[in-house]
């Protein structure tokens, strides 16, 4: 729970905007404003689709969370356009009441939810500011917090850490993310380059977000693509999706050197054969498999392990079937999207990986 003269130090007026970039992508924007018990805003998205939702966040007397209204409307929506739908959550006793309005139907869920859960909604950096304003009160060194993710089964617990004065960490369930912030704990600024959700967060003045609103929707991030191929009578298939450079550096940044990379985006990156292979010197038996790289300035390592089916983070050493070098060459023009081919040479075949800056 929230302690009790919260209230007042949530009051605090606070009020300007988000810009949440991938790369050089814009993909998403919020404006907010703190006032006495509540939170009003808007968030721009533009992943898959652009839509807008404006949003208010309540406090009940002792300052925990009580109400979280939304709705989703489209980028050209009038203020008396029909919203796609709105969204009313209800945090009460040991539950949250999710009640979800399209056209002419009501769908209403129930979630086990313990006293002070924080609602997160999707790219609401405003969110995060009631956890590192939390922190900042305490006057603690670390505080654990509820949260829930608005459309979630469950809630999760997420730590708020203080790094140094003008620093707290965010351990969340889909990483890590860094804020800068003040005394008071408003978040000035923000990263998860550490996380699998590479975004930078910027703080700027109030703002009207239509610009943003008005710009054509982000494609999936990285799409998944499979290729197939017959080389010498195997045929082979390799599942992987395709995450894009947006101008940030690959190697030794985005992907870390000597770590084990995933090799691709999203789930774990597959492969299939069906004839038993010769790889690098190393037997590898007819089957499926997830393919893992350990990437380094001088030499690359390619790992064959037996473990499929699991997203790309879950990686398990125990699981692996070999291991081989791969040599690493310059890049004769910069690949914006990462490729993965297969091209026949001689009596077999090269396994190549492409992305990232010439040279």
């Amino acid at each position: 729970e929230v302690d009790s003269p919260s209230l007042a130090a949530a009051a605090m007026a606070d009020q300007g905007s988000f810009i949440v970039t991938l790369g050089r992508d814009t993909i998403a924007a919020e404006r907010f404003r703190f006032g006495r018990g509540r939170i009003d805003g808007e968030v721009v998205t533009r992943l898959r689709e652009t839509v807008r939702r404006p949003y208010a966040i309540t406090f009940d007397d002792e300052g925990n969370p009580a109400r979280l209204e939304f709705s989703t409307r489209r980028p050209t929506d009038t203020p008396a356009s029909p919203p796609l739908q709105t969204v009313s959550i209800t945090l009460t006793g040991d539950t949250i009441v999710m009640e979800t309005k399209r056209n002419d139907s009501t769908v209403t869920r129930r979630i086990p939810a313990p006293r002070g859960t924080v609602p997160l909604l999707g790219q609401s950096y405003a969110s995060y500011a009631v956890l590192t304003r939390h922190l900042a009160r305490s006057g603690a060194d670390s505080v654990q917090i509820a949260t829930w993710a608005v459309g979630a089964q469950r809630t999760d617990a997420v730590s708020v850490v203080r790094v140094n004065a003008d620093t707290m960490r965010i351990v969340a369930p889909f990483g890590t993310m860094y804020a800068h912030v003040d005394a008071a704990g408003r978040i000035l600024g923000a990263h998860a380059l550490g996380s699998t959700f590479k975004v930078v967060v910027t703080r700027g003045p109030m703002t009207d977000l239509t610009p943003i609103a008005m710009m054509a929707a982000i494609p999936q991030l990285s799409p998944r693509d499979t290729l197939r191929t017959s080389i010498a009578g195997a045929s082979f298939t390799i599942t992987y999706s395709r995450p894009t450079k947006r101008g940030r550096v690959v190697f030794g940044g985005m992907v870390p050197w000597g770590e084990v990379w995933r090799t691709g985006a999203n789930e774990a990156t597959h492969f299939h054969t069906d004839k038993d292979l010769v790889i690098g010197g190393a037997d590898v038996p007819a089957g499926s498999y997830t393919l893992w790289t350990i990437p380094t300035p001088e030499e690359w390592t390619l790992i064959i392990n037996k473990q499929t089916g699991q997203w790309g983070t879950i990686y398990d050493s125990t699981q692996d079937l070999v291991r081989v070098g791969m040599h690493h060459e310059p890049l004769p023009a910069t690949e914006e999207q990462f490729t993965i081919s297969l091209e026949p040479m001689g009596a077999g075949a090269v396994l190549r990986l492409k992305w990232g800056e010439r040279g």
